[in-house]
């Protein structure tokens, strides 16, 4: 397992990308990596960073094992748990997941400027370099909208969290943006992010202290929103397609709303070319084969 600091796997084309998986996770998780290795080209290195904070030793030299072979392909598991410490009281079953740490990356990457962060329940069907290299300078991020939250919010019917009030709690969205504030609720799984911007006007402990202190349900998600939203570029929906959209939409009549034509437009062309698939459903594809491209994910 790799030790702090890490430094760039390789010193020009250096494509970075980052996820977190616990012990038990590293099956699926090593289905996403191995998506993105088989979509790799030639032209770009491939730094791909995990980091844990329950990962075994013989479960992480498994891991990195993907990249056997690979010369332009780096794989590398890191044990978090130092920087964890630092910021998260770990006795707080609150934060028991692994996501919580992709909110510690400005310092778990120090020497790094960049980074694509992203979920261990996706499969890439196109070569991750090709986002990765967005320009997304002088912003803190680049991600999509999430259409779910869009949908809750404006739906009469199941709407628990994504109330007005709530949003406006918890997310706190500036009142000076042109679209209504959940418009700016973004989707966690997959984040570009610009780790020398955030740096230069972020703590790790402030966003920690904000998280205590609201108590998001999405937590990094919510936090990342709230923060983030005023220098954001909002990528398009192929590389977060969520497998469960099209069900979802016509289940919750998403549809026949008057006020969501352009994410209605966004959905169909990203179905047109999806670039990447996101089993956001409470059965994944590793428990049944039969949900939606849950085929292509055993494939």
């Amino acid at each position: 397992m790799t030790t702090l600091p890490i430094l760039p796997a390789f010193a020009e084309n250096n494509v970075v990308i980052t996820l977190q998986s616990s012990d038990f996770f590293a099956p699926y998780a090593s289905v996403t990596v191995q998506s993105i290795v088989d979509n790799a080209t030639e032209e770009n290195n491939y730094d791909i960073i995990v980091t844990t904070l329950s990962m075994t030793e013989e479960t992480a030299k498994k891991f990195c094992s993907i990249a056997d072979g690979r010369d332009n392909i780096s794989v590398r598991v890191v044990n978090a748990a130092e920087i964890f410490k630092k910021y998260i009281d770990v006795n707080d079953k609150t934060y028991s997941g692994e996501t919580i740490t992709r909110i510690m990356l400005t310092e778990l990457l120090e020497n790094y400027d960049k980074t694509l962060n992203i979920d261990c329940d996706m499969l890439f069907c196109a070569d991750a370099a090709e986002l990765y290299n967005q320009n997304i300078e002088n912003m803190y991020l680049g991600a999509m909208r999430d259409l779910y939250c869009y949908l809750l919010y404006h739906s009469a019917n199941e709407n628990t969290y994504f109330q007005k009030k709530m949003v406006d709690y918890v997310l706190n969205m500036p009142k000076f943006l042109e679209l209504p504030s959940i418009e700016s609720e973004i989707n966690g799984g997959l984040l570009l992010l610009n780790l020398k911007e955030i740096r230069k006007d972020f703590t790790i402990q402030q966003i920690a202290d904000y998280i205590n202190d609201k108590n998001p349900i999405l937590f990094e998600q919510d936090t990342f929103s709230h923060f983030f939203c005023r220098r954001t570029v909002y990528l398009v929906l192929a590389w977060n397609y969520t497998t469960s959209y099209d069900s979802i939409f016509g289940k919750h009549n998403f549809y026949n709303l008057k006020t969501d034509d352009n994410y209605i437009v966004a959905f169909k062309n990203a179905s047109k070319n999806i670039k990447n698939l996101h089993y956001v459903t409470r059965i994944k594809p590793w428990q049944n084969p039969n949900v939606p491209f849950g085929t292509k994910w055993w494939n």
